[in-house]
């Protein structure tokens, strides 16, 4: 028997919009391929999202001087506002454990704030700092290798 190449496209085709159609029915059928590509609470996300955005553009003057020193007692960030409390979060993307989150205040007459970090390894860092004052959040994300 020999196959026209009309035959052979035409049975290609039908082959493929099986193939295609398998995978249709299977994706709407499997309640483990059942995705939502936008949570439940969208709007409330959103909120927070330009919350974090509104802290960032209030702060961004103190991240643009942001700079650190390492000393045998730990992180010392500076400059930062003086007489504040600070929330401080750092973390290491290449390894969770080392993860920290810690309270802070720059002492009265400094604008600097010592954090006493002795398990400091090397490597690269990122630190989230925020402060809330009069009012207004403060929100900075700084990134830096020891």
């Amino acid at each position: 028997m020999k196959l026209s190449w009309s035959v052979v496209v035409i049975t290609s085709f039908g082959l493929f919009i099986c193939f295609m159609g398998y995978f249709v029915v299977r994706i709407n059928t499997d309640p483990a391929l059942k995705h939502h590509l936008v949570t439940p609470q969208y709007y409330k996300e959103e909120l927070k999202e330009n919350d974090k955005n509104r802290a960032r553009n209030n702060a961004s003057t103190w991240a643009r001087n942001l700079d650190h020193r390492i000393s045998e007692r730990g992180l010392i960030l500076f400059p930062l506002p003086k007489k504040q409390l600070f929330t401080i979060q750092g973390y290491r993307p290449s390894d969770p454990k080392k993860d920290f989150f810690v309270h802070g205040k720059s002492l009265i007459g400094a604008e600097q704030l010592t954090l006493e970090l002795p398990s400091l390894e090397k490597g690269i860092w990122k630190l989230i700092i925020t402060w809330e004052k009069e009012g207004k959040p403060y929100r900075i994300e700084y990134e830096f290798k020891k």
